[in-house]
Parts: C-alpha cells; structure tokens; sequence
C-alpha cells in the first residue's frame, strides 16, 4: 500500500475524513490549493504546510505546494531574476541596440544562439535571467558562454559572480550612466569607453563594436 493510506483509512474509519481532502500530501498537485486538507505521518496537514506557496506538481513542471523548509530554496531561486529585467527606457534602448548588433553578426556567420532579456538559466541551485546571452552553436545550452548584465543595482556584482563560476567564459557589464562597458572574465577586468571597440574573437569571431554606438 501507498505510504500513509492506512492513516487516511484509520481517519476514514473514525468519520474524521475532511471533505475534499487529499489521501497522502505527496499528491498535492498545482490543481489542489495550498490549503487543501491531506495527511502526514503524523495526523493533518495541508497541501502548502502554512506557507501558502504553490509551485504546481511534478506532472505539470513543478514540486507541488511549498514546505516551510522549501520556503528558502524558493527564494534562492528566484534571486537574480530583476537584475536583468530592463525596466528603464534607457536601459530598453540600450538592450535593442547590443542584442541587434549582436543577433545579426551571430545569425549571419552561423555562430550560434542569442537570447533576450528575461530568459532564465538554471544555475546550481539558483536561477538567472541576463539582460542577453549567447551560446556558441554545438555548445551545451546549459550556461552561456556570454551574459550581458547592466550595473543598475546591489546585486548586480552577486549575479555577475553567479555567471562566471558557474562556468561563462565572459560578461560584459553595461553601465548606462558611465556610458562604458567593461568585460570580466573571472578576476580580470577591462573597460569601454566609447571611443573603444567591443570585440571578443575567442567567442564572437569577427564581432566588433564601438561603445559608443551603444548610448545616445
């Protein structure tokens, strides 16, 4: 028999059974609410376990209602999502004309992959969304071999360090205000300024950019 189904016979005997309720909480799924009652090994509980979080079922792509315990691992994933997100319309401009510039160069040569803002990658145990990414083509699509990130806020030096040792062989950090882009592969450094070209060979043969060309 299923683990707890003689608990929920036991309740069922007794004429405790909730009505709706769920026979074992591993069945939660993201068609139950957090709040539907289910049994636990040691008597009632409910589907959310009180956090109310729901991330939907192993069928239907997540792991059902959130525990206490899992509250922290949600968070942790979710960290580094608003760094890349461009909410300001000098940071939209500036996104359309690197990812332009970029895509057409990448598409035209057969280079590989470029993905827009927002796309998340999942990262040991943390997601990330850049503000642009690329993948060389035959590459594994799991981590970018390139992240574009924009200097805007606290986390971005978290989410830079997120990229690189999670095995990106380079970020180009974007900073609006300074009008410089500088690129960090690990601990080395280099910036832009806008007289100055952007060109990585090693990953983006034959791709050239004035820094310029970037800002208004």
């Amino acid at each position: 028999m299923r683990k707890n189904v003689w608990l929920a016979a036991l309740f069922l005997i007794l004429g405790a059974f909730p009505a709706g309720a769920i026979m074992v909480c591993e069945d939660c799924s993201c068609f139950n609410l957090c709040s539907t009652s289910c049994v636990t090994d040691t008597g009632w509980s409910t589907c959310g376990a009180a956090t109310g979080l729901c991330q939907g079922s192993v069928a239907c792509g997540g792991g059902g209602c959130l525990t206490v315990g899992e509250a922290e691992r949600f968070r942790d994933l979710m960290r580094g999502f608003h760094d890349a997100v461009t909410t300001s319309e000098e940071r939209g401009e500036v996104a359309a004309r690197l990812t332009w510039r970029l895509a057409q160069h990448v598409e035209e040569s057969g280079l590989g992959t470029v993905f827009a803002a927002g796309t998340r990658f999942q990262l040991s145990g943390r997601v990330q969304a850049p503000a642009l990414a690329f993948i060389r083509a035959g590459a594994s699509k799991d981590v970018p071999d390139l992240v574009v990130e924009f200097v805007t806020s606290s986390r971005h030096e978290t989410a830079v360090a997120g990229w690189l040792s999670a095995g990106v062989k380079a970020v180009l950090e974007v900073d609006p205000s300074a009008r410089t882009v500088a690129i960090r592969r690990g601990q080395d450094v280099k910036v832009y300024g806008e007289a100055d070209s952007l060109e990585l060979p090693d990953i983006v043969p034959g791709w050239s950019l004035r820094v310029g060309e970037l800002f208004n």
